[in-house]
């Protein structure tokens, strides 16, 4: 089968590999004696690095970016989640009281803030709650009118 010819960039790719191993060949004193040729060698020195730093600087910036928005958007999504929680503030409680009774693990992260579990607010219950709710750990259903 005939090969296929090279595009463009493949041509450029093995020019810049050919350019690559002629540099990578010359000594040092070649290199810096055709150096004068293209300006100053510390000045060249000093643009190549700023070029190379702003490339990763507004690579990271980028990064950053993404990274934010898919934050605000999980944050978004939270806001906007509709739990399956009980309709009384009692009930709630008495699920919190439950699921922690079920997981001893998590006693000790929501006592670390409230010694006694029964000083809980009805907000912190709640709130308790979704986030349990969002690790997956209430096992119900979201609800549509909560």
């Amino acid at each position: 089968m005939p090969e296929k010819p090279a595009s463009n960039e493949q041509r450029l790719m093995r020019l810049f590999d050919a350019l690559a191993d002629s540099v990578e060949e010359m000594t040092d004193e070649e290199i810096l004696a055709e150096a004068p040729e293209e300006g100053d060698p510390k000045a060249l020195a000093a643009k190549v690095t700023d070029v190379i730093e702003r490339s990763i600087r507004t690579h990271n910036e980028g990064r950053r970016l993404d990274a934010r928005q898919q934050y605000e958007g999980a944050i978004r999504a939270m806001t906007q989640r509709r739990y399956a929680l009980p309709d009384t503030p009692e009930e709630r409680r008495t699920l919190l009281f439950s699921v922690v009774a079920q997981n001893p693990g998590i006693r000790s992260a929501v006592t670390l803030h409230h010694r006694e579990l029964k000083s809980l607010s009805d907000q912190d219950v709640e709130g308790y709650l979704r986030k349990l709710s969002d690790l997956g750990l209430l096992g119900g259903e979201e609800k549509g009118d909560k």
